[in-house]
Parts: C-alpha cells; structure tokens; sequence
C-alpha cells in the first residue's frame, strides 16, 4: 500500500516525464522543424493511429494533463483545507484557476499578435476552465464523482454536435472542456482508489480498460472532438502507465531526483513552456531534423529539472 506522501510523490514523478513529453511535442510543432512524421502526428491531421487503440501518439497529450489534475486535486483541496480553512481554500482554488485562465488569454493574444492567427482557445484555457469547473465536487465522495462523470459522459456524447458548433473553436473550445471534465472527475475516482489501496486502484483500471475496450468497438475515439470512446480509451492507458510507476515505486521507495521537482511545480513549467513556445517560433530560423527535436527536447528538459531542483533545495516550490 502506498502511504499518502507516497502517493504524491510518485505523481510527482509521473507529471514530471508528462511535461518532458509535453515539450517534445511544442518542438516537433514549431513551423521550422521537418515533417511531423505518421507515427507521431495528430491523428486528425493524418497521424498514424496506434493498433486496437485507434489514437495516435500526440493524441494522448491533452488526456494527460486532466489525469494529473483529477489525481491531485481533491487531496490538495483537502490537504489546504487542515491547514487554512474551507474558506480560505475555496479562494485560493478559485483564484488559481481563473488566474490561469488569465495567463491563458493574454498569452494567447500576444501569440495571435506576432504571428497574425486568430485562435481563440487555448490548452491552457482548458486547463484553467477545467479547474473551476471541477470545484463544485471537490468535496463529493467517490461514488457521486463517479456517478456524476458516467451521466455527464453520456449527456456529453448526445449532444456533442451541438455543443462543438456552439462552443467548439481552436483545441476543441469551451465544449471540449465538458468531456475533459469527465476525464478528470473519473481520475479523481482513481485516485480515492489509490489512497486507499495500490491493488484497488489496479481494480479500478481494469475495469475502465473493459468500458474503453466495449466503447472503442461501439464508437471510435475521435481526437479534437474528444468522444466518450477517446475519454475512456485515453484516460485508460494513461492510468495503466501510471500504475506501472506506482507499482515500481512501492518496492523501489525512492524518487526520481530533480524530476520530482519539476512535478512538483508541473503547472509553472507548463505555462513557461506554452509561453516560450511564442518565442522560439519567432526565433528559430534554421529547420531542426529529428535528432535536433530531441536534442531540444532534452536541452530544455535538462534546464527546467535543474532550476526546479536548485529552487527546491531552498524550500521554494512555484505551484502558481
């Protein structure tokens, strides 16, 4: 069994291999790198789709991000609650969460302003959007987050049409948030499993692995339209992944030096990251080949571990 603190520190490890993955993904999409190949590229735009799974590498990026979130956000709220009040911590989570969402727009409309686009949303718009509207159920019990996301799901895939033409727009707009929201209150429900047992929460990914398995063969996962079968399918090899290290944690008992750190402050690196994306598309001049993707990819990554760990060693984390 993992012990709470346990817990959170193998999340910590995960999320900080996802923002290595997030980068890789900026780099290989900057307008001056080669060809974006099939077996890496967004299934929407002609990316090779993996066997059974029918959704492509990059297709699982946004899933990650509302993993991570749905894994932490209860037991932070909680966790601020014992140490601030409910008041207190009702603010401090409304606040970040609409600050994001700030970040978001103005880092949106300085990317529009140097490269003349008119994208409107952003994934960090999702993000933040998510965050608020997951509050109203960060003190409801597992069995009511659970029911909530499986109605919500279903009323999610009905009226998904209307909704993306109402409320869709660039990464799949405001209506792609409501099944993100499914996503991660069903990540919540994984992580009430995993406080409480490794085995239940081994249980519980069975269970969603059945469910995606029954859904990809009714209704193909669609990316950018995030359908119920893209949710479950997503979210289920997501959580298989993240077992994996939970279960190499328990006998291990250590974590992953500096890495960890930048878990820790996932969604500072995150907005830096979607930031200096602006930046480099204006700065890089010559086309990067593959191995200069992942070099890049690596020289970044390389830096964000060691300013986290050095910031962590002086007892400073940046949650934002």
């Amino acid at each position: 069994m993992l012990k709470t603190h346990e817990r959170i520190a193998v999340l910590d490890d995960f999320k900080g291999f996802m923002l290595f993955f997030y980068i890789f993904v900026q780099v290989m999409t900057l307008p001056k790198t080669f060809a974006t190949p099939e077996w890496f590229a967004h299934s929407k735009i002609g990316g090779q789709a993996l066997p059974f799974l029918s959704i492509s590498i990059s297709d699982f990026g946004p899933a990650l991000f509302f993993f991570v979130i749905g894994m932490a956000a209860v037991c932070a709220f909680e966790n601020r609650v014992k140490r601030g009040g409910i008041k207190a911590a009702r603010r401090h989570y409304l606040y970040r969460n609409l600050a994001v969402v700030c970040i978001a727009a103005a880092a949106q409309f300085a990317g529009n302003a140097l490269s003349g686009s008119s994208y409107d949303w952003n994934a960090l718009s999702s993000v933040g959007f998510v965050g608020v509207l997951m509050y109203p159920f960060l003190r409801k019990g597992t069995w009511f987050r659970l029911s909530s996301a499986c109605v919500l799901l279903a009323w999610y895939q009905l009226f998904r049409s209307e909704l993306f033409a109402l409320l869709g727009g660039n990464e799949g707009g405001i209506a792609a948030c409501f099944g993100y929201l499914g996503l991660t209150l069903l990540a919540s429900v994984l992580s009430d499993l995993l406080k409480k047992e490794l085995m239940l929460y081994g249980a519980g990914v069975v269970c969603l692995g059945v469910a995606a398995t029954v859904a990809r063969f009714v209704l193909p996962p669609v990316f950018r339209e995030y359908n119920v079968s893209y949710v479950l399918m997503s979210l289920f090899v997501i959580s298989l992944l993240f077992y994996g290290f939970a279960v190499v944690n328990s006998f291990v008992k250590k974590n992953i030096p500096y890495v960890n750190s930048v878990g820790k402050s996932l969604l500072f690196f995150f907005v830096l990251t979607y930031g200096s994306t602006f930046l480099s598309r204006q700065l890089i001049k010559a086309p990067l080949t593959l191995a200069g993707c992942i070099l890049l990819s690596c020289i970044i990554f390389t830096f964000y571990c060691f300013i986290a760990g050095e910031l962590e060693r002086r007892n400073i984390v940046i949650k934002l």
